[in-house]
């Protein structure tokens, strides 16, 4: 993740032989290699895992923990890095993207299935609020926030909902599927087609589909100060970075391969993305696309 200070955060498990499949710890690098990763100390380090990273608006970073608070439950703590003091703790949710404002948005919850997520309203003061109505995506209608409200929801009942971002326009982007499986991979896992969606006023709209046929989603982020999102997934066949014009729908690739977790350095003229699974990689825009 490509955060305001410059640096690019990732969490990190050292082992004797590589990479842990659960990330404990918080590490830094300069995007040019400048300098060797280093750990970030946190004052409360459980050992309970860092397993998702989010920038916020304000320059504070969001890190998800698998024991977060006093009870250590899994929850969301945002921390000011410039004083290493956590300032924020949500607890019971696995992401939250903020406004503008660091007051409201929406909460993600996660079931631990690739399709099967919930998402509703947040506050700060309030927490976790219902979606105020159903929405469409493809062939299916269902109310978003339904794995949230009733636990006893069932996955196929309901499409998904995930990789929130506000804009500074209080516009939401995230990508949905309707939870339909469209064939069946490896292992016969189902695999779904996911599609990049925009709402103008969430609390009314319904999404708006800006391009679709994407499987296999790795991670989303969006550009605040132009129309333009970067998706990491297979499109049409092929597994890459794609740029999304979110005025059109138009796709354009940036680059090949299996990536995950983009993220866009602060001047937008860049992206950082785990790359084939085991390293991370920088990217630059196309000229015509940085210049815009």
């Amino acid at each position: 993740m490509w955060h305001a200070d410059g640096y690019v955060y990732f969490s990190w498990h050292e082992t004797d032989d590589g990479i842990s499949d659960a990330p404990d710890f918080l590490w830094r690098v300069s995007p040019d290699g400048e300098n060797e990763p280093e750990r970030v100390a946190l004052p409360e380090d459980c050992g309970g895992g860092i397993a998702w990273l989010r920038s916020y608006p304000d320059g504070r970073l969001g890190m998800r923990w698998g024991c977060a608070g006093p009870d250590n439950q899994l929850g969301i703590s945002i921390w000011d890095l410039t004083r290493n003091q956590e300032t924020v703790l949500i607890q019971g949710v696995d992401d939250v993207a903020l406004d503008s404002t660091m007051t409201r948005g929406f909460a993600v919850d996660w079931s631990g299935y690739a399709h099967c997520t919930a998402i509703a309203p947040f506050t700060v003061e309030h927490g976790v609020g219902e979606f105020p109505h159903e929405v469409t995506i493809g062939n299916h209608t269902w109310r978003p926030d339904a794995l949230l409200a009733d636990p006893e929801t069932e996955c196929q009942d309901v499409g998904a909902m995930d990789w929130p971002h506000l804009l500074r326009t209080g516009e939401l982007v995230v990508m949905a599927t309707d939870g339909i499986p469209v064939e069946y991979g490896e292992h016969n896992q189902p695999v779904y087609e996911w599609a990049l969606c925009r709402c103008a006023e969430p609390d009314v709209d319904q999404p708006e589909v800006v391009a679709s046929g994407f499987r296999d989603v790795n991670g989303m982020t969006v550009f605040n100060d132009r129309d333009e999102a970067v998706v990491a997934a297979s499109y049409e066949g092929e597994e890459g970075l794609w740029l999304v014009d979110l005025r059109d729908g138009e796709v354009r690739a940036i680059a090949e391969g299996w990536f995950a977790s983009p993220s866009l350095s602060p001047d937008g003229t860049r992206v950082v993305a785990l790359y084939e699974q085991d390293s991370n990689t920088v990217i630059d825009l196309p000229d015509d696309e940085a210049s815009e």
